[in-house]
């Protein structure tokens, strides 16, 4: 799961919660890892660059959420995964997923899911990402959608299996789960922090993440 988790909110707990429990029930006794990557600071926004929030403090802050994951799905790997975020330019997806694989040796035989929302696979089936076409045949994905029902799920299960650029088996290959966030977002967050309003931005994210954002005055202005 990608992200620049600046600064990581309960959304992002839930949703690699709410991952978890349902890869083990499509996958029983399977080892369930999640991993977390950041995105390198010279990502296209303004709220990982350097000159804003270290890096290093972006990943601390990180690893405070993937502890909280840990203790309460235990039964699942919370994995701080820090190829992007250390790199020395930002990387593509399909690149990210191969250092990945390398740096933790994943056996090929391994099922791999991309956590993505349902604008990324709507992009990724127009054929707007690099190496768009080995993404989609080589790899499972999750999918958040913009509408929870039921029913709309079936309708964009059916709408995704039935895009031009879809390979055949593409619907088996899809797991559409609710997102979690509720509303949740780490931009949400930094305004929060930056206009004073420590109990609303403390309702969005976990009570040691805002300790460190305290203790080292991060996010004190608006990205």
């Amino acid at each position: 799961m990608g992200g620049s988790f600046s600064p990581p909110t309960i959304g992002h707990l839930n949703t690699g919660l709410t991952i978890a429990a349902q890869l083990s029930l499509q996958h029983p006794g399977a080892t369930i890892n999640i991993y977390y990557v950041p995105v390198n600071s010279a990502y296209n926004k303004a709220s990982v660059k350097e000159a804003y929030i270290s890096t290093a403090d972006r990943l601390a802050l990180l690893e405070l959420l993937l502890v909280e994951g840990r203790r309460r799905c235990p039964a699942a790997n919370f994995i701080l995964a820090d190829h992007e975020a250390v790199a020395g330019a930002a990387i593509k997806t399909y690149d990210s997923i191969t250092l990945l694989t390398d740096k933790y040796a994943i056996p090929c035989t391994d099922k791999i899911y991309l956590a993505v929302g349902q604008d990324n696979i709507e992009g990724l089936l127009k054929g707007g990402w690099y190496k768009w076409q080995e993404l989609l045949a080589g790899f499972n994905f999750i999918i958040f959608p913009r509408d929870c029902s039921a029913a709309d799920k079936g309708r964009l299960r059916d709408a995704l299996s039935a895009s031009a650029n879809a390979p055949a088996d593409l619907a088996d290959r899809l797991t559409i789960i609710d997102a979690m966030s509720d509303g949740v977002s780490s931009t949400c967050l930094r305004s929060a922090i930056a206009d004073g309003r420590l109990a609303d931005a403390g309702a969005l994210t976990l009570p040691a993440i805002m300790e460190h954002i305290a203790s080292n005055r991060l996010y004190l202005a608006a990205a």
